[in-house]
């Protein structure tokens, strides 16, 4: 019984994301049937154009993520679990937060050293930087951990606060489909759901999901407007600040457990609000292994795969 209910919530969190890929696929296909309209409308200038991809980019994605969001919650109405968005983000949100930020900065290097997720040499200026807060930190941030978090971490915490961390963690990974983003995403995704079932709600994975992108952006401005060395000096004091603080934090947070381990039992660091808690049932590793691999996730994979080869293929 064990893995066949693993294998019914992880079909409809697959069903989901394919919702969202669909609905993405159909505007991204409507965005292109629209350039001559646009083009009549406001022009074939290359910054007007600029502007009208950024802001239907971003509006597609918003569109697909609520859309996906609330087919699953009408479809799924007697089993749905709603996101938790309360301001009260229980203890040591900052240094949960730093120490998230601090994993994730690592996780990033460690791709980039395996030739994943190189640095961009692109020059933005002006309009260009405002666009990119929009489409690459805004929106991502919010409507990321809204879905992947919010929806699919959720409704997957019934059947264990590990297995719903590291399966929404991978699924997040999955869906950047490339073998650029996958481990780093995937690692961020996990880091997101630890956060989010540590403070018990979604708001400092928001906030750290922004900063982090926040830093992305600014580093790809720098590298593209600053002389080469200048800018990887930049790079790196900004970077070497987020990972010491973080290092500190996360000292801090395993002096907090060592400290409040009689009192608190639920708690990866001693710091958990018990507002997002699993419903008690626990499996053996076989029952997730055979759940998880159902038949929508099969066919997820098998998107993945595909859109792998054309990846690896066109670039």
């Amino acid at each position: 019984m064990g893995a066949k209910e693993i294998k019914k919530r992880i079909n409809r969190v697959c069903c989901a994301i394919f919702i969202f890929i669909g609905v993405c696929s159909i505007l991204t296909v409507a965005q292109t049937f629209s350039y001559p309209f646009a083009s009549l409308l406001l022009g074939d200038k290359a910054p007007v154009r600029e502007v009208y991809d950024n802001l239907f980019t971003g509006f597609a994605y918003v569109v697909s993520y609520l859309i996906a969001f609330l087919i699953y919650k009408r479809a799924y109405v007697k089993h749905y679990v709603s996101p938790s968005l309360s301001l009260n983000l229980g203890k040591n949100p900052i240094a949960l937060m730093l120490a998230s930020l601090a994993i994730v900065f690592t996780a990033s290097h460690i791709a980039g050293y395996f030739g994943a997720g190189s640095p961009s040499f692109i020059e933005y200026h002006g309009h260009s930087i405002i666009l990119l807060m929009f489409t690459t930190v805004l929106v991502p941030a919010f409507f990321e951990e809204l879905f992947f978090r919010g929806l699919i971490l959720t409704n997957l915490l019934p059947l264990g606060r590990s297995f719903a961390i590291i399966a929404s963690g991978i699924i997040f990974g999955l869906v950047h489909g490339n073998h650029d983003q996958i481990f780093f995403a995937s690692i961020s995704g996990i880091v997101f759901g630890w956060l989010y079932v540590e403070t018990g709600s979604l708001w400092c994975g928001i906030i750290v999901h922004m900063f982090n992108n926040f830093i992305a952006v600014a580093e790809t401005v720098f590298i593209g407007s600053l002389r080469y060395a200048d800018a990887m000096r930049v790079c790196m004091l900004i970077e070497l600040t987020i990972l010491v603080c973080g290092a500190l934090a996360l000292i801090y947070l395993l002096l907090r457990r060592k400290q409040e381990r009689s009192r608190l039992h639920n708690s990866c660091f001693g710091s958990v609000s018990c507002k997002l808690l699993d419903g008690g049932v626990h499996y053996t590793l076989g029952e997730y292994m055979k759940g998880f691999f159902s038949p929508a996730m099969i066919a997820f994979l098998c998107y993945v795969l595909i859109n792998e080869i054309v990846y690896v293929t066109l670039f």
